[in-house]
């Protein structure tokens, strides 16, 4: 999402309101996922600064940001980078063995119905499981009626609602756009979005992260945009860069604040960087031609 300042007048700061909750101690008001209370500045600005996402399983090096750069493996659920990825398969192709996953070795399923079947009850296993991460992938196969299953975006949205209060940073997420977006069947509420953007930005996500400031920055509250930016840019985004840098030539911004999110930026990305990582690169740059 872009940043366009919005003309006309101050106004008031009512972003954020008296409580303290975290994700795992929001409380539900009468069957909706809202809390009583909204999160107050200590809690929204003081967490979160981390990536939701960790480090690879394997290599150990935090994930990309660029989903495309990370594989979710469909046998163990476990999320590892496309570099790790890569090495294992050619590994394994190299040495005339059966394509395994990187992380739990179990052989690659073949695309067919069977594996669809074995993913699917694969991932309702970690449902009963009682797993975040998989009620929120389950809810995408229902959403998108991906792997044999029908399409049902109202069972996926409900799905990614029990992901949600189980801790999933990413259902927060999504629930947050669609109820931005108005997709799905899912009404339009400005009170949702935010809430759901607060959650996952606390939980360490990035792009929450950087849409509460442009909400923030077409709210006049260049302030506080400056301060969700400087988090997001830090983390690695680089659209929230451009944003403080945007608020800087307007004079929303000192020199020095840019100075220190391009100086977090840049760590950021390069603690991401791996020989591997970019050998995949080029790797899915050949396939692709």
């Amino acid at each position: 999402m872009p940043y366009n300042k919005k003309k006309g007048s101050k106004k008031k700061n009512n972003f954020s309101a008296k409580g303290k909750h975290t994700a795992a101690a929001a409380v539900d008001r009468g069957g909706d996922e809202l809390p009583l209370k909204r999160h107050t500045d200590e809690v929204l600005f003081g967490l979160g600064h981390g990536s939701y996402l960790g480090e690879c399983l394997i290599c150990m090096i935090p994930l990309p940001l660029d989903e495309s750069q990370c594989s979710s493996m469909e046998c163990c659920t476990k999320i590892i980078c496309q570099g790790c990825t890569i090495a294992s398969q050619l590994a394994d192709k190299k040495a005339g063995r059966v394509v395994t996953c990187a992380f739990c070795r179990e052989p690659t399923p073949k695309n067919d119905m069977s594996r669809d079947r074995k993913i699917i009850a694969q991932v309702q296993k970690r449902v009963e499981a009682g797993d975040a991460l998989a009620h929120y992938q389950l809810g995408h196969f229902r959403v998108k009626g991906q792997h044999g299953l029908p399409k049902n975006a109202a069972k996926g949205i409900e799905l990614w609602k029990m992901a949600a209060k189980l801790g999933s940073v990413h259902a927060h997420y999504s629930l947050a756009d669609k109820y931005r977006d108005g997709d799905w069947g899912v009404k339009k509420d400005t009170e949702k979005i935010l809430y759901h953007y607060e959650v996952a930005a606390i939980g360490g996500h990035f792009l929450a992260r950087h849409n509460l400031g442009v909400f923030e920055g077409k709210e006049e509250r260049v302030d506080r945009a400056l301060r969700h930016w400087m988090i997001s840019a830090k983390m690695g985004y680089e659209d929230s860069l451009k944003n403080i840098l945007k608020l800087h030539k307007m004079g929303c911004a000192t020199k020095d604040d840019y100075a220190q999110a391009l100086l977090g930026y840049q760590k950021a990305t390069e603690e991401m960087r791996s020989e591997e990582r970019g050998e995949a690169k080029v790797y899915f740059r050949h396939r692709t031609g």
